[in-house]
Parts: C-alpha cells; sequence; structure tokens
C-alpha cells in the first residue's frame, strides 16, 4: 500500500487512493489514521521508494472522515445557503472525463518516470548481470561513455549500482549504453501521449473506467483492460 508522509513530520500514513480532481484541488482516501497538520506531501511507494514531492496542497478543502480534500490555492468548501439556513450537502464531486484523463496522464508520468530511474539489468561479456541506474545524471553519464567508445577507447570507467568504479571492455560498455537506451525509448515512447503511445492514450478519450483504473506500475497499464 502505497504511504505519504507531511513535511515537518516522521509519520508515515497509508492511503488507498491519491489523485487531483481539478487543478487546485487533491483527494486523498485514508483506510486508517489521517493528519492533523498539512504541507509538503512526500508520496512513496509500495515499496517503500520516494515517488514524487507534492507542494501547495496545504488547506484542508473538505474533510470527510477518511477522505480528505486540499487545495493549493487556499480554498475551502462552503454548503450552498438558501432562505433557511445552509443547505444540504450536495453530492460528492464527480469529475469529467477531461479532468479524469490529465489526472491519469500524471499518474501514468510520474510511474514513467520511477520505472525508468530503476534502471536495467546487462548481461556482460563473462555472464554476469549488473543493474545499473537510468536517473537523469546517470543517463547523461552514458551519453559521455558513448563518446568514449566512439573514439575507439578499450577501457571505460563506469560502475554498477552500489559497486565501486571500474574499468569496462569497449563490448560491456557498448552493451550496457544499447540496454539503457532501449529501456528509456521504450518507456517513454509507451507512455507519450502521441500516435506511437496510442496503445494507452487512445483508451483514455472516452473510457471513464479505463481513466480511474489503478496503474499497474510494472507495465503502466491499468487492471480494468487487461485481457486474461
Amino acid at each position: 500500500m502505497e504511504k505519504i508522509k507531511i513535511k515537518g513530520t516522521d509519520q508515515l500514513y497509508e492511503i488507498t487512493e491519491i489523485r487531483p480532481i481539478t487543478n487546485a484541488i487533491l483527494r486523498i482516501v485514508f483506510p486508517g489514521s489521517v493528519p492533523v497538520f498539512w504541507g509538503d506531501i512526500t508520496l512513496y511507494t509500495e515499496g517503500g521508494e520516494e515517488a514524487t514531492t507534492l507542494t501547495g496542497y496545504d488547506t484542508v478543502y473538505r474533510n470527510e472522515g477518511q477522505t480528505v480534500y486540499l487545495s493549493n490555492d487556499g480554498s475551502v468548501y462552503t454548503a450552498p445557503e438558501t432562505s433557511e439556513g445552509p443547505g444540504e450537502q450536495p453530492e460528492p464531486y464527480v469529475p469529467t472525463l477531461d479532468e479524469l484523463r490529465a489526472a491519469k496522464r500524471r499518474e501514468v508520468a510520474v510511474d514513467c518516470e520511477q520505472i525508468i530511474y530503476a534502471g536495467v539489468n546487462v548481461t556482460l561479456a563473462d555472464g554476469s548481470v549488473e543493474h545499473y541506474a537510468l536517473t537523469i545524471e546517470d543517463q547523461l553519464n552514458l551519453f559521455g561513455k558513448q563518446i568514449q567508445v566512439s573514439a575507439g577507447q578499450s577501457q571505460i570507467e563506469y560502475h554498477a549500482d552500489g559497486q565501486p568504479c571500474r574499468y569496462y571492455t569497449a563490448a560491456d560498455m557498448q552493451a550496457i549504453i544499447q540496454a539503457a537506451m532501449w529501456h528509456v525509448s521504450y518507456h517513454t515512447t509507451y507512455c507519450m501521449p502521441s500516435t506511437c503511445g496510442s496503445r494507452v492514450w487512445g483508451r483514455l478519450r472516452s473510457c471513464r473506467r479505463y481513466s480511474t483504473a489503478p496503474m499497474c506500475r510494472r507495465s503502466i497499464s491499468p487492471m480494468c483492460c487487461r485481457r486474461t
């Protein structure tokens, strides 16, 4: 289960849902305890890895117990007035399909980024398998290594995750670079709302169920549309 932590505190809170319902309103659903104070929200994956930090959502727009709506513009919910006083509480807000699509795009973008940054396993010439992270800094480093390979260097310094720097043969370095380029290109293309990414985004145009389905973080594919 995903968790969040509020800036200035050390406590983690389990959540079952977190998503924007408008440009200014964020909805969070809690299965258990709910924060009392709010500030910058750091989101952690089910595996405990830090995914992203949401800033500005420090005003409680509406509190429904286990479901809390936060605003990033200071707005708060006010029940409509009638001639007899405050009116009945309205039905829960139902976002439009466009809002659902926008929220799903943001969700996919975060997941895609984390999958890319997690990196790849690469089998080297001696049969050993090493893992290489692919953060933006790692990708830039590998771009530099490609220049070294192209320049004809036979021994190139680099390191696997958690390992000290060592020299790789040009062939092994090229294998690492090619695996990294494929990994980044595949996930970027799959998640982009373009012709190449139509496998995902084409369904978002008219399917409300698709737009609200939870995402599989390994495949970036909504669970409601999988075929078994």
